[in-house]
């Protein structure tokens, strides 16, 4: 017995600056990707600053849980403050990543350790010297940041990309008045904020690398495949979710993912939240498709919040309408504005004759209210960027709303480029379709712009046939 003591004495000794060491001999998962490897590494030395962007299933959440266990492990008088864009994702992603790696270590080992629901700390005497836990990176709590001191300290920064940059500065005071380390990862959503200069003008302060999905044995080929065929390899989604790369925003487009971005992390973080209960009218906007690789796009907008996005792979105007019904009898929203083009007419006679609130929006007619737009789809799409580039809005799942669809929304609505000759004019759907863009039109994006066309009349009994003649004067804005 005496002999194991010293055996795992020495061991200790040994791991302390050495993180993957401690991985592979104390944890002992079944495969360690080169990405990881080198992110324990470089996260071994006294000091360090590491910042990893990745793809996606490249094992990030498995490697912050490894750090934990090494480090609390293996020093006293320790800190390990863990936050993510939220705490709750600490709490449901990090914390069951660590309690599932602790009961697979080495038991000698893991009984040094226990962890609770808010903490991972040491057992008996020195539970209260060296512990990590889980901290809210909301703008408010800069003061935590600032006050983490010990012996030892780990700073972990998990969606890196949406953290407020006042608690980076907070973070950065603490690491370096105790020459503490620092390891940050995630996606690569935008290409501004401090995750993205410790890849760039703030590199040389940082090792930093990029970990593709294409490189890692957690992801199968073809995920990046069906990716790559989705929304094409020179894409932002491409970049971001399988290259492990930040996104490229051309001066020329319209609205800038980062953008869309902070709207989506304003509604992820509770203490930012927008309410979606805001007393305004929810307006449900229905995108028909007309064949070939387009869809059907829908999207509910409440005030200041977008969300809701769906996707309907249908041509028939009445599935359509009954898809809308439906969502219209179970509460979803108070009036529909559906694109009076092609079979959105077919769309609005359904509708209007089951009574749902409907107004139509022919985006083909010129520009009323904005004499530097050509048309109303211009103006429209201006109005978005607006919309987007106050800072004031957010975008969301929402209860009714489809994951995949958020994520072709966002692909959608930073793609389109604009330029301003006689009037500005942005980017045409034929243009979108090509396989080098979007390869079909933004069928959800421009189900969300119909949102903004507030102000148009409702559709009136008898009125359908006069749709059709475009000066018609009740089916303008007002």
């Amino acid at each position: 017995m005496e002999a194991q003591v010293i055996r795992l004495a020495d061991a200790l000794v040994r791991w302390r600056n050495d993180a993957l060491a401690f991985v592979e001999e104390a944890v002992r998962p079944p495969e360690i990707s080169k990405d990881q490897a080198k992110l324990l590494r470089l996260a071994s030395a006294p000091g360090a600053r590491v910042s990893m962007v990745s793809g996606t299933t490249c094992g990030k959440t498995a490697s912050l849980a490894w750090l934990v266990l090494w480090f609390i492990t293996c020093h006293l008088n320790a800190r390990c403050p863990c936050t993510a864009t939220t705490r709750e994702q600490v709490i449901k992603r990090l914390w069951p990543e660590i309690i599932m790696w602790h009961k697979r270590m080495l038991p000698s080992v893991a009984s040094m350790t226990e962890w609770h629901p808010e903490s991972f700390c040491h057992s008996g005497a020195y539970q209260r010297e060296s512990f990590a836990w889980p901290m809210a990176a909301n703008k408010d709590n800069e003061e935590t940041f600032q006050g983490v001191h010990a012996k030892s300290v780990l700073f972990l920064f998990d969606e890196a990309s949406g953290i407020p940059s006042n608690i980076w500065d907070a973070a950065s005071g603490s690491a370096n008045a105790v020459g503490g380390r620092w390891v940050v990862v995630g996606n690569g959503n935008r290409n501004s904020g401090a995750f993205y200069d410790t890849h760039h003008k703030n590199g040389k302060f940082w090792q930093h690398f990029s970990a593709s999905s294409l490189d890692s044995p957690f992801c199968g080929a073809d995920y990046c495949k069906s990716m790559a065929a989705e929304y094409g390899e020179d894409s932002n989604q491409y970049r971001i979710r399988v290259l492990g790369q930040f996104p490229k925003d051309d001066p020329d487009t319209l609205i800038q993912r980062d953008w869309v971005q902070n709207a989506i992390d304003r509604q992820a973080d509770p203490e930012r939240r927008i309410a979606l209960d805001t007393g305004d009218t929810r307006i449900a906007g229905v995108d028909p498709n007309n064949g070939g690789p387009d869809a059907c796009g829908f999207c509910i907008r409440r005030g200041p919040v977008a969300y809701g996005m769906q996707s309907w792979r249908t041509t028939d105007h009445e599935q359509i309408a009954a898809k809308v019904y439906s969502a219209y009898k179970e509460g979803w929203f108070d009036v529909c504005h559906v694109e009076a083009n092609g079979i959105g007419l077919a769309v609005i006679t359904v509708l209007k004759r089951l009574g749902v609130p409907v107004v139509a929006v022919d985006v083909s007619r010129s520009s009323l209210t904005r004499s530097r737009c050509a048309k109303m789809r211009d103006e429209l799409w201006w109005l978005g960027r607006e919309w987007f580039q106050s800072g004031s809005v957010g975008v969301e799942l929402g209860p009714t709303g489809d994951r995949k669809a958020l994520d072709d929304f966002v692909h959608e609505i930073t793609t389109p480029k604009w330029e301003e000759l006689d009037h500005i004019r942005v980017e045409g759907k034929d243009s979108l379709r090509r396989a080098d863009r979007l390869g079909h039109s933004p069928d959800i994006a421009d189900a969300f712009l119909l949102t903004l066309a507030q102000g148009l009349r409702p559709v009136q009994r008898g009125a359908m046939d006069a749709m059709n003649r475009p000066k018609q004067p009740g089916f303008v804005w007002v």
